[in-house]
């Protein structure tokens, strides 16, 4: 494997604010608010070409409890992407396992659905920590952006809980 020694090879820039503008809301002298500045740019494009070289990535979102439509749970549900890459592989399972229907999910990459019209599925009537897997994805196969943003949507609940998903890419 390749040396991905992050710290050493992307040294952080701590003494440079993060933003542009004294604050999130206030300019700087050329009237960008709140956007990184050059020297935190740099830094995350040297851990995205450190990374790239690690093999497989794994965006992993969690719901605890009772997985609700539409209801952002948890913070975490939203990931930014650091490379380049195609999803490959998709998977599924749940504590508490769907008893009154299918538990779908969907998993978008900048607002588009990373599945097409076969989203992720754990069937009614799994039983616990059943897994699921799945390969296939939207055609043509997407391709997750630099910097872009993966989220994922239960789009069915089917009455289950402590559900865990993730796309590996």
């Amino acid at each position: 494997m390749a040396n991905v020694n992050v710290p050493t090879q992307c040294p952080p820039p701590f003494t440079t604010p993060l933003l542009t503008g004294e604050s999130v809301a206030t300019p700087n002298k050329e009237g960008d608010v709140g956007k990184l500045t050059w020297p935190w740019i740099a830094y995350f494009n040297c851990i995205s070409r450190a990374l790239r070289s690690i093999g497989n990535w794994r965006a992993t979102f969690v719901i605890p409890g009772d997985a609700e439509v539409g209801v952002d749970i948890i913070d975490t549900r939203h990931i930014i992407t650091l490379a380049d890459r195609s999803p490959k592989l998709a998977a599924i399972n749940a504590k508490g396992p769907p008893t009154t229907a299918d538990l779908i999910v969907d998993i978008t990459h900048n607002g588009v659905s990373i599945f097409g019209a076969t989203k992720l599925v754990l069937p009614n009537g799994s039983t616990t920590n059943t897994v699921v897997t799945q390969t296939a994805f939207a055609s043509p196969l997407p391709v997750f952006s630099q910097y872009g943003l993966l989220k994922g949507d239960v789009v069915q609940t089917g009455g289950a809980s402590g559900v865990e998903f993730i796309v590996e890419y």
